[in-house]
């Protein structure tokens, strides 16, 4: 939810007459949230159970570039992803 509100603020505040005009709320940005949020579901499904977790941290990094989210927002997602990992495989 921190991410998506960081996205939203930098996508809002962007200068409309510069080369990146804002985003409509309901139009594009909304949607591009859900973009990420399939992503981040679609990371956790198919994440190999057994992957070294220095393996598993590039690989989310590498997937969630989003336009607005923050390197330390990136990282909070990527250590969430890996938590839900490790609990998936403790219950193996």
């Amino acid at each position: 939810i921190a991410a998506a509100k960081e996205i939203q603020r930098a996508t809002l505040a962007a200068d409309p007459v510069g080369e990146s005009p804002s985003a409509d709320l309901d139009a594009s940005l909304r949607p591009a949230l859900l973009r990420l949020g399939d992503r981040i579901a679609w990371l956790l499904q198919m994440l190999p159970p057994r992957t070294p977790r220095g393996e598993l941290q590039e690989r989310a990094r590498q997937r969630l570039r989003t336009p607005g989210l923050s390197e330390g927002a990136r990282d909070r997602l990527v250590e969430a992803i890996l938590a839900l990992s490790e609990a998936r495989r403790a219950e193996r």
